[in-house]
């Protein structure tokens, strides 16, 4: 009888927390934020409390779920209606970089020490503080680098060279497999994708792990085991 028991809490945890998750909706984990976080955490931890805490009533347990989830779905749409409850739930962006001064007082008020700074300028690309006209904490944690314009890239733009239109690729073949609604949205065949292909020494699908169609026609082709070169060794 336990064990019909358990199966059955374990099956409704599942359920309560795969529905209040789609309805939470959808956020990376590299911008959520505090609120976000905890929330989620908060959220995983009822969701075991239903599997693990037998005392309590399964129906007790779950709808402490629905309730927690409930508020943060008022919190979340509360957020999106008043800009004031939005920075008082989730923060506001802070300057702690300006013109490649470090603004100390901003620093202390976010917590924020000088080894976490220049660790994240470093995963921005920035190595120096001399090169950074802005640095913004953002509202999940991370900080945000506007170069100052003389370290940054040339572009076309600055150039003044025309471009032309690059668009997002589109993939037709994926594990072996064509993928028919891919062809046909690009008003695309099997029949010109298999010539494509044997222009390229393709016979077998099986042979193709992956194939994707670029906005100028281009066809790309990634091989099933491809072979590295003997003497490059990863390190």
């Amino acid at each position: 009888m336990q064990f019909w028991n358990m199966t059955l809490t374990t099956l409704v945890a599942f359920v309560v927390t795969f529905m209040m998750v789609r309805l939470l909706g959808k956020k990376q984990v590299s911008t959520m934020t505090f609120w976000d976080l905890v929330s989620a955490i908060a959220l995983g931890s009822l969701a075991a409390n239903i599997i693990v805490n037998t005392d309590v009533p399964l129906f007790n347990s779950v709808w402490v779920v629905l309730l927690w989830a409930g508020l943060a779905l008022f919190v979340g749409w509360s957020a999106l209606q008043n800009r004031k409850f939005r920075d008082l739930v989730q923060g506001t962006p802070a300057v702690v970089v300006s013109n490649g001064k470090v603004l100390e007082e901003v620093m202390r008020r976010e917590r924020l020490n000088m080894d976490l700074l220049l660790t994240e300028l470093r995963a921005a690309g920035v190595f120096s503080l001399a090169d950074v006209e802005f640095a913004v904490l953002e509202a999940n944690g991370k900080i945000s680098v506007l170069k100052k314009s003389q370290v940054q890239p040339v572009t076309p733009k600055n150039l003044g060279m025309d471009t032309t239109y690059v668009g997002l690729t589109n993939a037709v073949i994926q594990d072996g497999k064509v993928l028919r609604q891919n062809l046909s949205r690009l008003g695309l065949t099997e029949e010109w994708l298999m010539s494509r292909l044997a222009g390229q020494g393709i016979e077998d699908l099986a042979g193709v792990f992956y194939a994707e169609l670029g906005t100028d026609g281009t066809l790309y082709v990634d091989r099933r085991e491809d072979r590295v070169l003997d003497q490059w060794q990863p390190h």
